[in-house]
């Protein structure tokens, strides 16, 4: 005596086909399942073509809300997707946690490049300040928080890199003119950059001990 596998209904003039579905319930459920599979597809072509994080980020979710109610017909023995829905749900929930650091990892490296040729130490901050509001906007996105914390140290780091480099070049100007109280001025605010950083003042010793004696030498 056959018996759906969705409605629970049964009986000997009930017939199923090779899914174990009743008629109505396979003109029914047919149609949903052609339609999310379609999408999932569609959505992984996306993710896999498209350079656009906010794009890859949305169709990861597409394809992970698709997936996941795929998963009800799984349960049952329904065919739906080769892998199986639960599997792709789990891959693309770890696919958009590398999605998002390896797109920002490249962000990260065409802002260095972009902060190399820049031509002022503004523009320079300007660019990898841009990198840093990303990567804190889709922190919560990482696969880890030590990932998200590793790669905003990193670009912090480089924006301190090249405000310090300003100021001691233009200290070095100034004092080249004869403009010692200017001079002081630029390497108290490289002095006052170096101890509030985030970086570990060991790490920065030379640099602050350097700029210590120079004010001195200076005052």
């Amino acid at each position: 005596m056959a018996t759906c596998k969705l409605c629970g209904r049964s009986g000997f003039f009930l017939s199923t086909n090779q899914s174990g579905l009743c008629k109505n319930c396979d003109a029914i459920i047919s149609i949903e399942i052609q339609s999310r599979v379609r999408v999932v597809i569609e959505s992984i072509n996306l993710v896999n073509k498209s350079k656009t994080l906010e794009t890859r980020l949305s169709r990861c979710d597409v394809i992970l809300e698709n997936a996941n109610a795929l998963k009800r017909f799984e349960q049952i023995g329904i065919p739906t997707t080769n892998p199986p829905p639960s599997r792709i749900a789990e891959d693309f929930a770890s696919v958009r946690k590398r999605i998002v650091l390896e797109s920002l990892r490249g962000e990260l490296e065409e802002g260095k490049r972009k902060a190399d040729v820049a031509l002022t130490v503004k523009s320079k901050m300007t660019i990898l300040s841009k990198v840093l509001i990303r990567i804190r906007q889709f922190a919560p996105h990482f696969p880890s928080r030590e990932d998200a914390i590793s790669i905003e140290k990193e670009v912090a780091a480089l924006i301190t890199e090249h405000q310090l480099a300003g100021y001691l070049s233009e200290a070095r100007r100034v004092e080249f003119k004869g403009n010692q109280k200017g001079a002081l001025s630029h390497y108290y605010d490289a002095l006052y950059l170096l101890r509030h950083d985030d970086v570990d003042d060991e790490r920065q010793a030379q640099t602050i001990n350097s700029i210590e004696i120079k004010i001195r030498e200076l005052s």
